[in-house]
């Protein structure tokens, strides 16, 4: 098996590990999967393995890249497009989930506490996780655009 390491913040390395496995394996066609694909390259010789960060990605096999013929080294910015993906991703989650928090009969507190334990991570991430809530509400309620009804 090849992989390759980034460096998430800690909530999404569990998020994506309780969701894709550890190592984290995408989806056989989802953007993340395609992003690999697409960048990953010949490991140069120069280059050190890379093997820093707090999150293992597998390497899919396929056909026109295949890691067992040395196709195994993702560049640092290809490294920077699936972080930024992942992060797409959990976003999308996050708010699909939370969005319209305000119809549900309990507190934000607690749904912020359900969801993280639906998602696998620690409720010492609560804060982080209800600020960036607040952070995407507040962005899109600032330019007039509403996300769930009230």
């Amino acid at each position: 098996m090849w992989t390759f390491y980034i460096n998430v913040q800690p909530y999404l390395a569990q998020w994506a590990t309780k969701h894709f496995g550890s190592p984290v394996e995408f989806p056989r066609e989802s953007p993340e999967s395609k992003l690999i694909k697409r960048w990953v390259e010949h490991q140069p010789k120069d280059a050190p393995p890379q093997l820093s960060g707090n999150l293992q990605i597998k390497i899919p096999i396929t056909k026109e890249k295949d890691p067992r013929a040395g196709y195994f080294y993702m560049p640092p910015r290809a490294l920077s497009l699936v972080r930024e993906s992942l992060e797409t991703l959990f976003v999308q989650n996050l708010w699909a989930e939370l969005g319209d928090a305000q119809r549900y009969n309990c507190e934000l507190t607690t749904l912020i506490y359900a969801w993280l334990e639906k998602h696998g991570i620690d409720d010492h991430y609560w804060e982080c996780i209800r600020q960036k809530y607040y952070r995407l509400r507040k962005l899109y309620a600032e330019k007039g655009v509403k996300l769930a009804e009230n």
